[in-house]
């Protein structure tokens, strides 16, 4: 309807810009549809006045993946379409719209035995699926989020709906690689392919057992030998790093409210398998101080092992920690790594913008592990040479 029609220029500008705030042409138009046979006439629309079609999720891009390179372009805003239109714990998958976010998702599953192994990237308050499938997105738990993709529904710019998988024959994706990999072709796509309207993933069964470990380095290449070796035997969840900057913007954060501190401690019990586990967890988090700790080091490494039962988890994270000792890592408290295991989605303005006021952007690339040093050195060089500015 004409609610979810915009062309009038303010909406027009904010829908067409992103964190980057490069100024490029505004959309002629903005759409908000609510279904797959909404998006398919949008886009024959648009096909027949010979207008482009960009898709946007949540907004939490800064490399201009929704911006218009011409006025004459239909943006397709699917965050309308957030609905979870099914969780099979019988057959181990979960269906969504594009809209859904990945805050959303956990807390689908929160009471399941179930869950997806990439629990989505720090925005995911706001970043949804269908933007996380267009830029193949890293970030918290296990792998990337195409790892446990089954299918998808997608809207092809002539109008066309497709399945993928075993959903373009039958009622369940049940397989991904039902013949060819066509799911494939809309990943990492940007949407150039496509609008993606249905997503698919496998459920895994939830870790009896979860183990935390931090470590602090004074050397940043130290660090990246320790990451590499870890990254190497393969036994964590996940690994994450960060540096003195992010340190210092952690140790003096304000202190919580009340009731952000109660929410905190409920979800790392929730979270936690077993109560009682979630309280000893309750016990790292709750100290003195806060991270104020964490300004005493250069960077940091934070790990996550997941395993079937604490015995195992807890043999792997002591194998990590006598990789890290090796590059001269000292061991942290677990406090950042537990609690943002327990809320990994931070808000945007605390995510970007730092208590200088200086806005902090990821630059994500990846590279092979045996090139991870030559990858710091340039990033090295790049922040000497322009430290002027």
């Amino acid at each position: 309807g004409e609610a979810n029609v915009f062309t009038d220029e303010g909406s027009r500008v904010v829908y067409s810009t992103d964190f980057s705030e490069e100024q490029r042409p505004a959309a002629a138009v903005v759409v908000r549809p609510g279904s797959t046979d909404e998006v398919a006439e949008v886009v024959r629309l648009a096909a027949k006045e010979r207008y482009a079609v960009v898709p946007r999720g949540g907004g939490m891009t800064y490399t201009r993946a929704y911006v218009p390179e011409r006025e004459e372009t239909v943006l397709v805003d699917t965050s309308r379409m957030n609905r979870v239109l099914e969780v099979n714990t019988d057959d181990l998958y979960i269906t969504v719209e594009p809209g859904v976010t990945w805050k959303q998702i956990r807390e689908t599953l929160r009471d399941e035995k179930y869950q997806i192994r990439f629990y989505g990237t720090l925005s995911g308050i706001r970043a949804t699926v269908g933007g996380g499938l267009g830029n193949n997105a890293v970030g918290l738990g296990k792998g990337e989020v195409n790892d446990d993709l089954l299918g998808i529904e997608v809207v092809l710019y002539d109008g066309r709906i497709i399945q993928t998988g075993a959903l373009a024959t039958g009622p369940s994706p049940l397989l991904r690689h039902f013949g060819p990999d066509l799911t494939g072709i809309f990943v990492h796509d940007g949407g150039a392919m496509g609008i993606k309207t249905k997503a698919s993933f496998r459920l895994t069964r939830k870790p009896g057992g979860v183990a935390y470990a931090s470590f602090g380095f004074q050397d940043r290449h130290a660090m990246v030998s320790a990451l590499c070796e870890m990254a190497r035997l393969g036994v964590h969840t996940e690994i994450f790093g960060f540096e003195r900057y992010h340190h210092e913007t952690f140790a003096n954060m304000p202190k919580p409210t009340p009731a952000e501190a109660k929410a905190l401690l409920r979800n790392i019990v929730a979270t936690s398998p077993g109560r009682l586990r979630g309280m000893l967890n309750v016990l790292k988090v709750a100290r003195p101080g806060g991270l104020k700790f964490m300004s005493r080091w250069n960077q940091s490494l934070h790990v996550v092992v997941e395993a079937v039962d604490y015995g195992a988890a807890n043999r792997a994270t002591s194998t990590l920690k006598r990789v890290a000792r090796r590059h001269g890592a000292g061991v942290m408290p677990p406090t950042f790594t537990v609690a943002l295991r327990a809320d990994p989605f931070m808000p945007v303005d605390r995510l970007i913008l730092g208590l200088d006021g200086a806005c902090s952007f990821p630059s994500n690339c990846l590279v092979p592990l045996s090139r991870a040093h030559e990858l710091i050195s340039a990033l090295e060089k790049f922040f000497d040479e322009n430290a002027p500015l």
